[in-house]
């Protein structure tokens, strides 16, 4: 036998000596267990083990010893307070799961994990990650990490090199250093949304080195009034949600070299749009503007050149003139195509002609709702 499946029963306990020590595959997720008797001890053959969603609150000693065979392990809503430290001999461990525990560290019990490429923490309680916690595991590419108590990286993540995504949401971060993925090539997604984060900081130390390959970074639901310069040099962000922070302006500092294709800010204090005369993204696509004390337009569009979807609604706009769009052409897969404006709901459209609905048109230069 090299498969074990008895998960959704209400398996209460497991007697010593239980099972075969021939088996790959190991299934007792949903059960009722609080512990093992040690029966995966001698399990040198196992490949995949999923003990999620039982009443575990120690691993130690329970894990496999002298296994290089285990790829998955799955051990997450059980009550963790800790995890085992001979994680770090599971050598072709790949992919960890976590999840919805009481674990308040890791305390370097993956730092040797050089094959694991997917590892998941959300919902703990883990305050701090060691600045070699992941010292060896620079195969990591997922991470995720939200819903915790973090409020220090300590320069962590430095060694994960083939690191994609980075998943930091619901934290409690006051601040953020660019510094803290400085060279992480390969990183493409950063979630920093719904943190307490007021500062971004760290330009200065990435001019040498940038962060070459995020592309989207969430920003949202946290307490930034500025940018700081922080952004300049990340030409491959593509994606920027600034959204639901305590911005009253933009400076076109701020923005000024993105090639920026989605831009949120909206449920922020902005009363003017970046000045289209400082600053130019040349791949903007989409503005996302509402829900933010806006009272007029008329050039703030220039700047951005194939501009197709500007979503104003909820502000206090009165006044849009025609010079708004004259430097804006949309393309939508290099094909011209027409610029749609919303406003409280109801669209603009203006592309060769303009057609309002729900609007009157008072004169050449001006737009009123009705």
């Amino acid at each position: 036998m090299n498969t074990f499946v008895m998960a959704t029963n209400n398996l209460t306990d497991i007697t010593n000596g239980s099972f075969p020590t021939t088996l790959r595959k190991v299934q007792l997720a949903a059960n009722n267990l609080t512990e093992l008797n040690g029966n995966l001890r001698n399990q040198k053959e196992l490949e995949w083990l999923y003990l999620s969603n039982n009443r575990i609150k120690n691993l130690d000693g329970e894990l496999p010893i002298d296994n290089d065979r285990l790829i998955v392990l799955d051990v997450s809503k059980n009550r963790l307070t800790h995890l085992p430290p001979e994680l770090n001999c599971l050598k072709a461990l790949r992919y960890f799961y976590c999840t919805f525990n009481q674990l308040t560290g890791l305390n370097k019990t993956l730092s040797k994990s050089k094959k694991l490429v997917w590892l998941e923490l959300t919902g703990n309680k883990i305050q701090e990650l060691a600045s070699d916690e992941f010292e060896e595991a620079s195969m990591i590419e997922v991470l995720e990490l939200s819903n915790n108590c973090i409020k220090h990286l300590n320069k962590s993540l430095l060694p994960l090199t083939q690191l994609s995504e980075i998943n930091l949401s619901y934290n409690k971060l006051t601040e953020f250093s660019l510094a803290e993925i400085k060279g992480l090539k390969e990183l493409k997604l950063v979630d920093l949304s719904h943190n307490t984060i007021s500062k971004l900081s760290g330009h200065s130390e990435i001019i040498s080195e940038p962060v070459t390959g995020i592309e989207h970074l969430k920003l949202d639901h946290n307490e930034l009034e500025s940018l700081g310069g922080s952004l300049i040099g990340i030409k491959t962000l593509v994606k920027l949600n600034i959204s639901h922070n305590k911005f009253t302006e933009i400076s076109p500092y701020d923005l000024t070299g993105l090639n920026l294709k989605i831009l949120d800010v909206s449920h922020n204090l902005l009363h003017i749009l970046p000045d289209s005369s400082q600053i130019h993204l040349p791949a903007l696509e989409m503005l996302v503007a509402s829900y933010n004390v806006l009272t007029g337009l008329s050039k703030e569009f220039q700047g951005y050149p194939v501009l197709c979807h500007a979503d104003l609604e909820f502000n206090s706009i009165v006044t849009i003139q025609e010079e708004l769009v004259e430097m804006t052409q949309c393309k939508l897969h290099g094909v011209n195509s027409t610029l749609r404006i919303y406003l409280e709901g109801k669209m603009v459209t203006i592309g060769g002609k303009i057609v309002l609905s729900k609007y009157e048109f008072v004169d050449p230069l001006t737009w009123l709702a009705s």
